[in-house]
């Protein structure tokens, strides 16, 4: 996971990306982009607080869709949301890895009952996890 990133560096702009919307990847940030472990981003998360402008949200959303970038918008509400010892923003981290996990139980390729532990997806030497889902 990577914090403060420029959309330009996350998201293709090409030439027939509008030429304000190019201009606006290469001054604006993501708040958080996560990627895999070749660092191919997977999606980014912005936080809505305060001072966050409509119009350059409406621009992120646009520039993320264009290149098929899942973008998850939370606000200081649903980031305080828990459900059990999970966060909201754990809730997405989980969803997002545990289909290619299941899938990849299905063919056999990960033990059925082996538990899904999300950090083990995030860094291969995560050690001493305090959660685990599964």
């Amino acid at each position: 996971m990577y914090r403060k990133v420029r959309v330009a560096d996350v998201i293709d702009t090409d030439a027939t990306l509008p030429f304000e919307l190019g201009r606006y990847a290469l001054r604006a940030h993501f708040d958080f982009v996560v990627t895999d472990r070749e660092h191919v981003p997977q999606f980014a998360v912005e936080f809505d607080g305060p001072g966050h402008s409509t119009i350059h949200d409406a621009k992120k959303d646009e520039l993320s869709r264009r290149d098929n970038l899942a973008l998850f918008r939370v606000d200081l509400r649903s980031s305080q949301d828990r459900s059990g010892e999970m966060s909201f923003l754990g809730y997405l981290l989980h969803l997002w890895f545990l289909a290619p996990f299941q899938e990849m139980q299905a063919r056999g390729e990960i033990p059925a009952d082996e538990p899904f532990v999300t950090s083990g997806f995030l860094r291969p030497d995560a050690k001493n996890t305090p959660c685990c889902w599964g």
